[in-house]
């Protein structure tokens, strides 16, 4: 039996839910979903297309500078990279931040290339 039901029937208060932490990326995205239900909500109660409505535009949802603060899986595993560059092992490198272009890349003219047909 759960813990919820054997603590109410015992007269016991039952536990603090505990609400999770998200990150700006994740509560964004529950942001938008939780718009875009009610403007569905709205749109399925009235058959008429409602332009006042919050939609996040694009420019936001792919900061660049914002994906890079909170890439932890970058953050945790740049000292790898790192070692397996210069080790001649792993020949990708970080592009630039700017918009629409991947943060990781390959290419044959980077000096991790050269660095690695040198090793």
């Amino acid at each position: 039996m759960a813990y919820w039901a054997i603590a109410t029937r015992k007269g016991e208060s039952p536990p603090m839910k505990i609400t999770p932490v998200l990150n700006p990326n994740q509560r964004e995205f529950l942001e938008d979903e939780l718009l875009y239900r009610e403007k569905l909500e709205i749109l399925a109660e009235n058959n008429t297309l409602s332009t006042d409505l919050f939609v996040r535009k694009f420019e936001d949802i792919d900061d660049p500078v914002l994906l890079d603060k909170h890439d932890s899986f970058y953050h945790t595993t740049k000292s790898l990279l790192v070692l397996f560059q210069i080790m001649g092992v792993m020949p990708i490198h970080r592009n630039p931040q700017k918009y629409g272009l991947a943060r990781t890349g390959y290419s044959w003219t980077s000096n991790q290339v050269f660095w690695a047909i040198f090793v």
